[in-house]
């Protein structure tokens, strides 16, 4: 199903660890499903808090709608004017 990103994106913002993120499609086995790229707050994220994360996420959203995988960055890549180059996090993975 068809998932608009900046809905997961606003979501996963209104967590307390999460200081800016974005969602872009990640292969795991062979097939596409969302990835949350994400700066945290505190610069010692985990596994476990990719674990609450994903939790979090779970109980407000939409199976389809929700990541699989949670990736701390230390900068999301954008455009010089400001755009989010989803394309360049689907490279990263």
């Amino acid at each position: 199903q068809w998932v608009v990103p900046s809905q997961v994106e606003q979501c996963l913002r209104e967590h307390p660890a999460v200081a800016e993120c974005a969602v872009a499609a990640c292969q795991v086995r062979g097939l596409a499903y969302l990835c949350a790229f994400v700066i945290a707050v505190e610069p010692n994220a985990d596994a476990a808090l990719a674990g609450d994360i994903l939790r979090y996420a779970k109980s407000r959203l939409a199976r389809h709608m929700r990541p699989v995988k949670v990736a701390f960055v230390s900068e999301l890549p954008r455009t010089v004017t400001g755009k989010l180059q989803r394309h360049r996090l689907q490279s990263q993975e």
